[in-house]
Formats: structure tokens, C-alpha cells, sequence
């Protein structure tokens, strides 16, 4: 798996894949968390800008997926 991306709509397709694959039961909840903080800890000025998620992110990802990477990321 990348861990490090060129730009916010590589890294948004990234995360997208990674939740879309725990709401199909292909991952498990420990593997979710792992890798959803692995990503956001290595690519922070991909994901937030002044505390907030970029435009880019909330925009793929949408109000459900913002919702659950809010909770994996206790914000």
C-alpha cells in the first residue's frame, strides 16, 4: 500500500478505498483504524488545512466517510 501521495485526489481515492473496503467487510475495524491514522499521520498538509479538512477531501469523500474518519481520528 502507498503511504505517501502527489496530490489530494490520489490520497482521497486512497481513503475512499480503505472505508468503502471495512463498510464491505473485506477489512476488519483494527485494520480500518491502522491505516486510516497511518495515512493521515504520514500526508497531514494533504488531509488538513487550519484545522479543517481540505476542500478536496470533503468533497470526495463525502458526509458519511468525513463522518467515520472523524471518529477514527477522535476530532
Amino acid at each position: 500500500m502507498v503511504t505517501y501521495f502527489r496530490n489530494q485526489s490520489d490520497f482521497a481515492f486512497a481513503l475512499i478505498e480503505i472505508i468503502d473496503s471495512y463498510w464491505a467487510d473485506k477489512i476488519n475495524e483494527k485494520e480500518l483504524f491502522s491505516k486510516v491514522v497511518e495515512l493521515v499521520d504520514k500526508n497531514p498538509e494533504k488531509t488538513f488545512r487550519e484545522n479543517h479538512y481540505t476542500s478536496i477531501i470533503k468533497q470526495r469523500l463525502g458526509k458519511k466517510r468525513i463522518g467515520l474518519l472523524d471518529k477514527i481520528l477522535n476530532r
